[in-house]
């Protein structure tokens, strides 16, 4: 074998097997692109994967009725009166037409996005993450430093994630993102990892979207674009190794239409180092008064069966039940258990 094809075949390899080259996300799951350490998740799977059994239940026949076309008459009315004052007004007091232009073009794009979401439904994933401290917000900490209990050497890493599934290059979405992020700031174009994103800062706070794969990705947070796409980019098999959401493939009696998992081991590490590093030594029982830190996990189903809807939520307790964990009783609760 010559040194060119051994060379050549070596690069195809590392190429291929690399997680994060985008040719990699054409083919996964929108939960692969999720952090492994999500603590909420929730998707929805729209409307057309679950097209009859939305016809047939209670829901869809009203939407379908009367009610529907109610509803669409109303929504119909309130996109002409926001286009009335946002397009219409500023042209009468003398703005110029060209500068509304671009805004109004997404606008047109942006209204589409309910149908878009009942075709294609949504995945999100929410985090936070305990906080990163350096050397000198530690030794504050501890007192060896001029600060100590100075709450603004914590930093809180917080993501919110939201995938619209096989919608990239979908004009909507860049549409809906632009005028989301507030007009007023312009999007900047930022190429990391062989992606093309763009993001939009305002105050603290970061919106970034871009497309991964056959996927759309939206990142609302206080990191920046570069770190949002190297935690996409690097997530492996995402959450689908998670034990929760592993466990949200349990068959139920009903069509299941949307479901999530609500990690609260995790939320309540965070929550207590938060509370540690915080140095407000009052607010370290709260989580304990308040039944909060004996909430495991939560899981939920939400689906039709005919014409009813359904939903199923699961809670696991661990330890004494204390607060509002003392409202739950072990088993199954049914509607038909409540007093009459």
């Amino acid at each position: 074998m010559s040194i060119r094809r051994s060379v050549t075949l070596a690069f195809c390899a590392l190429f291929f097997a690399n997680p994060l080259s985008p040719a990699r996300a054409a083919d996964v799951l929108p939960e692969s692109l999720l952090s492994p350490t999500t603590q909420i998740y929730f998707r929805w799977d729209g409307v057309a994967a679950h097209k009859l059994a939305y016809a047939e239940s209670a829901r869809g026949k009203m939407l379908a009725g009367d009610t529907g076309k109610s509803l669409a008459a109303l929504y119909e009315q309130a996109l002409r009166f926001f286009g009335t004052k946002a397009f219409g007004e500023p042209i009468l007091k003398g703005d110029a037409p060209d500068s509304l232009a671009d805004l109004y073009a997404d606008f047109r794009q942006a209204v589409k996005m309910p149908r878009l979401l009942a075709d294609s439904g949504i995945v999100a994933g929410f985090e936070v993450r305990p906080p990163a401290l350096r050397f000198d917000a530690i030794s504050k900490l501890i007192g060896l430093g001029e600060g100590k209990n100075d709450q603004s050497v914590v930093g809180v890493d917080v993501q919110l994630t939201v995938i619209v599934p096989n919608a990239a290059g979908r004009p909507e979405l860049e549409a809906l993102a632009r005028m989301t992020a507030n007009g007023k700031e312009k999007p900047i174009e930022v190429r990391h990892m062989g992606r093309i994103a763009h993001e939009v800062v305002i105050d603290d706070a970061h919106i970034a979207w871009w497309p991964e794969g056959k996927h759309f990705v939206v990142v609302v947070g206080n990191v920046p674009v570069r770190t949002a796409i190297s935690r996409v980019a690097s997530a492996g098999d995402g959450i689908t190794t998670h034990p929760l959401y592993r466990q949200l493939a349990a068959k139920q009696s009903f069509e299941v239409v949307s479901r999530m998992f609500a990690d609260g081991e995790s939320l309540n590490r965070v929550a207590k180092s938060l509370i540690t590093l915080s140095g407000i030594g009052p607010l370290a029982a709260l989580p304990d008064v308040t039944g909060l830190s004996g909430l495991k996990a939560v899981r939920m189903w939400e689906g039709f069966q005919g014409d009813e809807s359904q939903g199923i939520t699961e809670i696991d307790i661990v330890g004494p039940r204390e607060g509002i964990t003392k409202l739950c009783k072990p088993g199954a609760f049914d509607w038909k258990d409540l007093p009459k």
